[in-house]
């Protein structure tokens, strides 16, 4: 004799189960937006010039949400006088006495290796 097993739920069942894969997939997002950011920092730490280490020990990023676009974005905290220092080692600025300090142009190649993995993870993973 032939068993059927019949299996049933209701709307509220589906919206659950439904905001909690959901709610699954955008934890997936964070972590992988975390080691992403993680990734960054210690590229851009590994990549600026170190006379004294404060710019290279001053990154860090952050994850932020809003109006449904999920941001990462990279920070340096040193700054001087209202200058970044990060950014002025990278292109570059003009000294006290009127002379130019030519940039390292570090930035761009430590971090577009990142960003280029971000783009095909989230590519291939939607």
């Amino acid at each position: 004799m032939k068993q059927v097993v019949t299996f049933g739920y209701d709307k509220r069942f589906n919206n659950r189960m439904k905001n909690r894969l959901e709610k699954m997939k955008i934890d997936k997002k964070f972590i992988k937006l975390n080691e992403f950011g993680q990734e960054g920092v210690d590229r851009l730490q590994a990549a600026t010039p170190v006379r004294t280490g404060k710019t290279a020990n001053s990154w860090y990023y952050e994850i932020n949400e809003e109006n449904g676009r999920t941001s990462l974005i990279w920070y340096n905290t040193n700054v001087n006088q209202g200058v970044n220092i990060a950014v002025i080692i990278d292109s570059g600025h003009a000294s006290l006495d009127g002379s130019w300090t030519q940039g390292y142009n570090y930035i761009d190649s430590a971090i577009n290796p990142v960003i280029a993995k971000i783009r095909k993870y989230f590519r291939e993973e939607g």
